[in-house]
């Protein structure tokens, strides 16, 4: 728009040259081509009092006057206000931009800092409804034969690609795309990889595989329920402390199992170290009770209050028998 308007003023100001001195200046004025010309020239300041307005003047006060103040208002118009003009639409085009790119940066670097997203999560989270480490083992292996197109025992990254491409059943279901990238951080496992020498996924490199993003999965779902608890009073939280019991139970429960991949994975020791396994034992079971313990504080709190309110509806005459809250004695048998 800026330079619109500085066109326009200038094309004004050409066609009234024309008019005006077309006939005194034939070189500068006599063709609108050549008065736009040099318009702009004078909006630039090239020597535009010397070459073209002194020569002009004849010295007579009332001749030279509106010479003078036609191009003097010209060259202010153009050369200082809207060149100004067009110079700060720019710079604040040019600013308004740069922050937007790095609102946009930041905002996009601290959503991937904090959720950390892996390609599976869609997967995970339809694997997240287990009800036993047998269920779960089974769903794998169900999803591994659907993987495993050549049905020859292994998972190439062909395979896996294609295979999660085709697990999308529903127009909402989020489609699984899987780079070479992805695939190597998904096997890269956290002390030794989940594929065989030959680059493949073979049934227990896979489950393994499964059960560790699982476990990455629930640990993120953790952070955004214990973050979405902090933002505003929700049962995100709650919901993803009880998924965190389950899998701690399901770690446990696979210490017991006679898997020595899922041992070697889960209890990361080596077999027969009897006080590695004592001591690991004694730190999981001290996370499931401290989780409990959480639970239970947070329902006793809910028991207190209830307690607070029937004293005081007693108090005022106006409570019934206790029913819920109260403790009653029984005679023994």
């Amino acid at each position: 728009n800026a330079f619109c308007i500085l066109l326009l003023i200038a094309a004004l100001y050409s066609v009234m040259a024309v008019i005006f001195f077309g006939e005194q200046d034939e070189e500068l004025f006599g063709r609108f081509s050549l008065a736009l010309f040099t318009m702009f020239q004078i909006s630039t300041g090239d020597g535009w009092v010397t070459n073209i307005v002194r020569p002009m003047n004849t010295g007579v006060f009332s001749h030279d006057l509106p010479i003078n103040f036609f191009f003097s208002s010209y060259y202010l118009i153009t050369g200082i206000v809207m060149m100004n003009i067009v110079v700060a639409v720019l710079l604040d085009e040019f600013v308004q931009t740069t922050a937007e790119v790095k609102c946009g940066m930041a905002e996009s670097m601290s959503e991937v800092a904090f959720r950390k997203e892996s390609a599976l999560d869609p997967l995970l989270c339809k694997l997240a409804s287990f009800k036993t480490s047998a269920d779960l083992s089974s769903r794998i292996y169900n999803l591994y034969e659907k993987l495993d197109l050549d049905s020859n025992g292994e998972i190439t990254f062909q395979e896996l690609a294609e295979g999660l491409k085709k697990l999308t059943h529903n127009a909402t279901d989020v489609q699984i795309h899987l780079s070479p990238d992805d695939y190597h951080a998904l096997t890269a496992g956290p002390n030794f990889s989940f594929c065989n020498h030959n680059g493949c996924l073979s049934v227990d490199g896979f489950e393994q595989m499964i059960r560790y993003h699982l476990m990455l999965y629930v640990q993120r779902q953790l952070a955004v329920g214990i973050n979405n608890e902090n933002a505003e009073h929700s049962s995100s939280s709650t919901a993803a402390a009880l998924f965190g019991l389950k899998l701690l139970m399901l770690e446990n429960q696979n210490k017991q199992s006679t898997s020595e991949g899922c041992e070697k994975f889960f209890c990361e020791m080596e077999d027969g170290d009897e006080e590695k396994i004592s001591k690991q034992m004694v730190e999981r079971v001290t996370r499931l009770e401290e989780l409990v313990a959480a639970l239970l504080a947070a329902s006793d709190r809910s028991e207190i209050l209830q307690e607070k309110i029937e004293r005081l509806l007693r108090e005022k005459g106006l409570g019934g028998p206790e029913t819920h809250g109260a403790k009653t004695s029984h005679p023994p048998p």
